[in-house]
């Protein structure tokens, strides 16, 4: 039988948060190297924001990068609908999903 995951990935920022907001991420996890990927989509459900940082070294939890959540482009104001993944690289560039969480942006 499979053990459970006990991944977690969990926001560390200031709330409530608009946009321009700076946050970082706590990851806890077994395995080495993960990638935080962080996207913003906007009430029409529009990637407006997507950013990837790399990931760590085994036993260091919270991710240094910040991820600031725009402006961009394609959003300059409003409210967005946040998602964040916890995620390993195979050998195949194909993901493992470790975590998620999602938040909002005011």
């Amino acid at each position: 039988m499979a053990k459970p995951s006990s991944d977690t990935i969990t926001l560390n920022g200031d709330t409530p948060l608009t946009i321009g907001s700076q946050v970082t991420f706590t990851v806890e996890t077994d395995e080495q190297f993960p990638w935080i990927e962080c996207q913003c989509f906007n009430p029409e459900g529009n990637l407006v924001y997507s950013q990837i940082n790399a990931g760590f070294n085994h036993g260091q939890a919270t991710f240094p990068e910040v991820f600031q959540l725009g402006p961009t482009g394609l959003w300059q104001s409003g409210p967005a609908d946040g998602h964040a993944t916890a995620f390993l690289s195979t050998k195949n560039n194909h993901r493992k999903i470790l975590a998620e969480t999602s938040f909002q942006v005011e």
